[in-house]
Order: structure tokens, then sequence, then C-alpha cells
């Protein structure tokens, strides 16, 4: 549909591609054992992060014969690569960095107006539109947050939604580890500021939550955290942050992260 620059997916070698099948070796299995399904006629729309590693996932699909659209549900994630190797790979794409929040909406509701026989969403807006549109409804749906599941909860759909945030993988690792590993880096290249010895005031000590703080303090933040949950303030405590009220939080501290699904 729309990208930044189809040229940028000359930047992918073929030895980038086989590098992937060694920093990705559990993606890259799936890939392939999808790759080789017979998904002829499916139609999937997916509203996501686009970076390379939904090209891995999306372009086996593709392989597959399924028809793959898919819109950037945040332009600060997007990598401009990935969306044109997606779109090189027969990907239907509307994604580029610094798109504003009516392009991000605009990309929502192509998704949501073109009928799917499956979903994936991160946050829960495709599957709202599409509940609320009410026009076509597809075989089933992916949520993958907290915050998206939460959002759906009242809408009563008439489709299947598979909590895919709750799986063992994406609780226990991604939430816990990889969210925690990748933030501070990319906070440091988008504001070129190092984290040492500044103060950091984390909101929710889940497995998101968790992963923030204890990276936060690992590269030498002064971390403190506020949490409604008394079990996981203690938690907290118990991994060296100082637990805070919101309000003294949000007063005190320089960097604040939000890492709950909560409301307000």
């Amino acid at each position: 549909m729309r990208i930044r620059d189809a040229a940028l997916a000359d930047r992918v070698t073929p030895a980038e591609r086989s590098w992937w099948q060694v920093t990705r070796p559990v993606s890259s299995r799936l890939a392939l054992q999808v790759s080789a399904l017979d998904l002829d006629g499916l139609e999937v729309g997916c509203f996501q992060h686009v970076r390379m590693d939904a090209a891995l996932a999306l372009l086996a699909l593709v392989e597959a014969g399924a028809t793959v659209r898919v819109a950037a549900v945040n332009p600060q994630s997007t990598d401009d690569v990935a969306a044109a190797v997606l779109e090189r790979g027969g990907a239907d794409v509307w994604a580029w960095s610094g798109m504003s929040d009516a392009e991000v909406a605009e990309g929502r509701e192509w998704l949501a107006t073109e009928p799917s026989d499956a979903v994936s969403d991160m946050g829960g807006e495709l599957i709202e539109a599409i509940v609320t549109g009410g026009a076509w409804t597809p075989q089933g749906a992916l949520e993958a947050t907290t915050s998206g599941i939460q959002r759906i909860e009242g809408l009563d759909p008439t489709f299947p939604v598979f909590d895919w945030n709750g799986i063992a993988l994406k609780d226990r690792l991604h939430n816990r580890h990889h969210v925690g590993l990748e933030a501070w880096p990319a906070f440091s290249d988008i504001t070129g500021l190092a984290i040492h010895g500044r103060s950091v005031l984390v909101v929710g000590f889940g497995p998101v939550g968790r992963g923030v703080a204890i990276n936060a303090r690992a590269l030498g933040a002064v971390v403190s955290v506020a949490e409604v949950d008394p079990i996981r303030a203690l938690e907290a405590q118990h991994h060296g942050c100082r637990v805070v009220s919101l309000a003294e939080g949000l007063a005190s501290c320089g960097i604040i992260v939000t890492a709950t699904g909560r409301d307000d």
C-alpha cells in the first residue's frame, strides 16, 4: 500500500537473511513450517509493530499462499527496511516511520474494512473496530497485549480471540526479558541519553515492568516503582527498587515508563 521507500529492501542481503536463522532460531524454524502449509485463499489482516521479526513471520504466510495485509500500530517502532522487505515479499503494507496519529488510524481503518479470515492485533484497536463496525466477521483473531485484552473484554465479539499475551514464551521470556532488554537501547537511540545515574519511575511491576526495572538498574539508573499490588511492590523492593506512590514518583523521577494495562 504505502511505505517509505521500496528500494530499502535492497539493504537486506542473502547473508543477512541467513543470519536471521542464527539470531532467531525458533522463529526461523516456525516460519519454515508455516511456509510449507497450504494457505491458498486465506486472508490475514495484521495491526502490529513492523520490524524485521514481523517480516520473518508474515512472509512465511505469503509463501504459503495467504494474502497478508499489515499496518503499523506504532510509527516510532516502524522499521522502514522491514516494511520494504514485506512489500517486496508480497504483503500489502501501510507502514512508515514518523506516521501521524491520523495516518496510523487510516491504516487501522483500511484493515477494518478489508474482510479477513484471520486478524492479528496489538492493542485491541483493530478487533474493536471490526466488532463495532459489524460489516464482517473473521474466523478468529489474535491479541498480543494485556491492554488489548482489557480493551476488548466488554465488546463480546462473535468470533474467538486467542490471547497469545498469556502463553508461556510471551509471558515468561518476551515480556519479562526481551522488552526490558530492548527498551533502554531504544530510549538511548531516540533521546541520545544514557540512563546511568538518572531517576527512573516504572509504573507497574508485572512481567514487563519487572524486566524494564531490572535492566534499568543493571545500567546504573536509580529506579523507583509505583505498583498497587502489595506482593508485586514487595517483590520490587527485593530487586533493589524504591517503591513509591504514583504521585511521588511522577514528582521526583526524570524518566517515566508505563508498564501497566490499567486505565488512568
